[in-house]
């Protein structure tokens, strides 16, 4: 695939990937902003603030204005919010691309942040933080997380506590975005079939305007565990979600590579090693999975499964033994 690398003035970074024959194309802005961008009193602003950017502009003042706009030209949209970067995008036809760009590029340039919506968006949000305390596969993620690394950035759930998206205030949006929504810490992407020299014209004009701040920052992750650690969460389930993990290494490391060929001889087909064990010949699974989560300074191998609680000391043995 060919693509193209550009930096304007102001530090934004835009990559183009045109395709010619492709029957759609995608715009995606995002910002180095997540959940390890934020101090603990701050713990899951940076996911409530992607919520609130649909929720009006200047050009656009309601959700509905934004929504509409896109839902009339069968885009598909949405949003994104992880620990090291949030990301908003929009697919169209090729024909109404343009309007997807217009719409993505006002979010993110010109957010109203309603002191009104914030507060609507509260009650949203500690909803969507209950519902994933309810579905055990990612309770047991966030258990997992917090054992590795406690009570740091990296440590603490995405989507902050009821706690802290209670007690946000008006002025903590406008400072954090500020703060974290600038050129430095910003990259656009667009692949599919555009008209590349158009479409740099397009983010020019949209984006050379804005502002060059300090690229934002971020805690570093310091690895202290010397001993095999175990946390347990307890809730009336039918099942017992279990990860088995251990510390490997940031996105850069060459080693990667190696520990994605592993996961893939764990888990990868029907043909895998834990598919053939825990389910074909022990039938005691549905699911299992291996993956190595990169992130900028970490990496994390883990095996998770979801098993009859009476034969976990059973599973946790042939978990080892592989």
């Amino acid at each position: 695939m060919h693509y193209s690398k550009k930096i304007l003035n102001n530090g934004l970074r835009i990559i183009t990937a045109p395709i010619k024959d492709a029957q759609s194309a995608t715009f995606l802005i995002m910002a180095d902003t997540g959940s390890k961008y934020e101090s603990k009193e701050e713990s899951g602003l940076a996911h409530f603030i992607e919520h609130v950017l649909f929720k009006g502009t200047k050009n656009r003042p309601s959700s509905f204005h934004i929504t509409q706009e896109l839902d009339s030209i069968g885009s598909h949209y949405n949003a994104f919010t992880s620990q090291e970067y949030t990301g908003y995008y929009a697919k169209t036809a090729p024909e109404f691309f343009d309007t997807a760009i217009q719409v993505i590029s006002d979010l993110y340039l010109n957010p109203l942040f309603d002191a009104n919506e914030i507060e609507k968006e509260k009650g949203v949000i500690i909803e969507e933080l209950r519902m994933y305390r309810d579905m055990p596969q990612q309770q047991v993620q966030d258990v997992f997380m917090n054992l590795l690394y406690g009570d740091t950035p990296a440590g603490r759930p995405i989507i902050g506590s009821e706690e802290t998206i209670r007690s946000f205030s008006h002025e903590h949006f406008v400072n954090y975005f500020e703060k974290k929504y600038n050129p430095h810490s910003t990259i656009i992407t667009v692949v599919g079939n555009f008209d590349e020299k158009e479409v740099i014209h397009k983010i020019e004009e949209l984006f050379s305007a804005q502002t060059s701040k300090d690229k934002a920052s971020k805690e570093s992750v310091v690895e202290k565990q010397s001993t095999p650690a175990v946390a347990i969460f307890e809730k009336e389930t039918d099942q017992t979600h279990i990860v088995l993990g251990f510390r490997t290494y940031g996105i850069s490391n060459t080693e990667n590579t190696i520990l994605k060929m592993l996961s893939g001889i764990l888990s990868a087909g029907m043909s895998s090693r834990l598919f053939m064990k825990l389910r074909e010949e022990m039938g005691a699974c549905y699911y299992d999975h291996a993956t190595n989560d990169v992130y900028t300074d970490h990496g994390v191998f883990q095996i998770a499964a979801g098993v009859d609680a009476k034969r976990l000391n059973e599973i946790i043995t042939v978990l080892m033994s592989e």
